[in-house]
């Protein structure tokens, strides 16, 4: 997987998995809401809905799953394959002070299409309402996604906001500074992404304002320009690694696994998945920020894997270097003493 979409795409089943009864196991919450149907006349609900959630840390809106009980029913029409991306963005913009990210699309789940809202959390946080509307938007309010239910902002929640975004720009500059420093002022410039300048000790360039919002700088022959996203071409060498700036991908879609279930995943039994998994990523240096992001519940820290944690394993398996089904063999035995000794020998990926 080489980008945000394909993550968020592909963490759309795990939110509609069924237990025993055919129920969807997941309840709504600050990151998911469930719709029956897809109607643009309920735009306002919808439009309220995405921005509490970019207002929060994102989440998903998911249509043709029915609430109570939380069963997968399906869309019953087109509505949702006709409407445009753009029809959305523009309603938004109509009504919020800015648009946040958002990635839409259907899916088949349990035999039936559903389609789905992704709504990544804004940098520029909050998004205010700037009109009333006929149904649920009011001029000033400030929405916010709490758990299993959109409303508008707490005071103590606003305040709490307002502060992470001044300490996120303290640190943006700091960031500008060291990175200023360490190539010198006679070498930096800034680009200005509201007029396309781009000014410095030796001169200004201006960039097309259409290229502004979303550019990206590839680096010729390196990189692939993905589609749809636009780009300047730098032809030649650059100094230093280049690379393609994406959108930030939510760590809960990108590492999912916890350690007992990518050993399952690789066929140990479920008694000794945890501790083999464990085991084998840190014998292969899988505990990067590639592959691992350690979140925090309460006290606790857990980390959590990406699922090509488990391809590359299996990759593993296929060359013979250890068998699930033999979970006590000489190989497993000898990669759990390496680890346990801190040999580990990252250059076996």
């Amino acid at each position: 997987m080489s980008n945000s979409f394909e993550y968020i795409r592909d963490f759309v089943p795990s939110l509609l998995t069924l237990n025993e009864r055919g129920y969807v196991k997941s309840r709504e919450s600050t990151k998911l809401e469930f719709k029956l149907a897809f109607n643009w006349n309920d735009a306002e609900e919808y439009s309220r809905t995405m921005v509490g959630f970019a207002n929060n840390q994102g989440g998903y809106l998911i249509f043709g799953v029915k609430d109570r009980p939380r069963q997968i029913v399906g869309l019953q029409n087109d509505n949702f394959d006709q409407v445009d991306p753009e029809k959305i963005t523009q309603f938004i913009k109509s009504a919020f002070s800015n648009v946040p990210n958002f990635e839409l699309e259907t899916a088949t789940v349990d035999g039936k299409n559903v389609g789905w809202i992704y709504v990544h959390p804004t940098d520029q946080k909050p998004i205010i309402c700037t009109k009333t509307g006929n149904r649920c938007l009011k001029d000033g309010a400030i929405f916010f996604r709490y758990p299993a239910r959109t409303d508008v902002i707490s005071s103590s929640e606003l305040v709490r906001l307002i502060d992470e975004q001044r300490k996120k720009e303290q640190e943006r500059w700091f960031q500008l500074f060291r990175q200023t420093a360490s190539i010198g002022v006679e070498n930096a410039a800034l680009l200005n992404l509201q007029d396309g300048v781009v000014s410095g000790s030796g001169g200004a360039v201006i960039i097309d304002e259409n290229l502004v919002k979303a550019i990206q700088f590839i680096k010729e022959g390196e990189f692939d320009e993905r589609r749809g996203a636009p780009a300047i071409r730098i032809v030649g060498e650059l100094t230093g690694t280049g690379r393609v700036i994406e959108k930030k991908v939510d760590p809960e879609l990108k590492y999912r696994l916890i350690a007992k279930e990518v050993g399952e995943r690789l066929g140990f039994s479920s008694g000794g998945s945890a501790q083999n998994a464990t085991a084998l990523i840190r014998y292969y240096g899988l505990r990067t920020d590639s592959y691992m992001h350690e979140f925090t519940y309460g006290k606790q820290r857990i980390p959590k894997y990406t699922v090509e944690v488990v391809d590359i394993l299996k990759e593993k398996i296929k060359a013979g270097e250890f068998n699930p089904s033999e979970p006590h063999s000489q190989e497993m035995k000898a990669i759990r003493r390496s680890v346990a000794r801190g040999r580990i020998n990252i250059a076996k990926v």
